[in-house]
């Protein structure tokens, strides 16, 4: 799932090699009790709709814990990699709520564009590593 993306790009191992496994727990404990109570209130309303939005919010709760505590453990920045996961919750968002394939292709379209246009300083930053190891290889 995008949600999850960058719990599994590098914060868990680095949450290990700091030896604070106890924030794993902790948001598998919060995303788990998230999902079940989820699924309690979302399933009799919308029925598998209601299943596929409470994984969705079990993601971003289980993200979201695991930031913020990895964030006063470790001394970190919270990563622009979790703002980019805005498009994918505005398109599946707008797609939930129209039904419209194309208007939510749009819509998330329209969302990176101000993600992209927001961090550019980081894209740029991001274009002239790319560059320099290019030319060092």
């Amino acid at each position: 799932s995008t949600i999850y993306l960058p719990i599994l790009l590098g914060y868990s191992s680095l949450s290990h090699t700091t030896s604070t496994t106890y924030i794993s727990m902790f948001s598998s404990i919060f995303a788990a009790l998230t999902n079940i109570g989820f699924n309690i209130l979302l399933i009799p309303a919308l029925g598998l709709e209601g299943c596929a939005w409470a994984t969705c919010l079990m993601y971003f709760v289980g993200s979201l814990i695991f930031a913020l505590l990895l964030k006063n453990s470790a001394d970190l920045p919270i990563s622009w990699t979790f703002i980019a996961m805005i498009p994918a919750v505005g398109g599946a968002l707008s797609f939930f709520l129209t039904k419209n394939p194309w208007l939510s292709l749009m819509i998330c379209g329209l969302i990176s564009f101000f993600v992209v246009f927001t961090f550019r300083h980081s894209l740029k930053e991001t274009f002239l590593l790319l560059k320099n190891l290019r030319k060092s290889a």
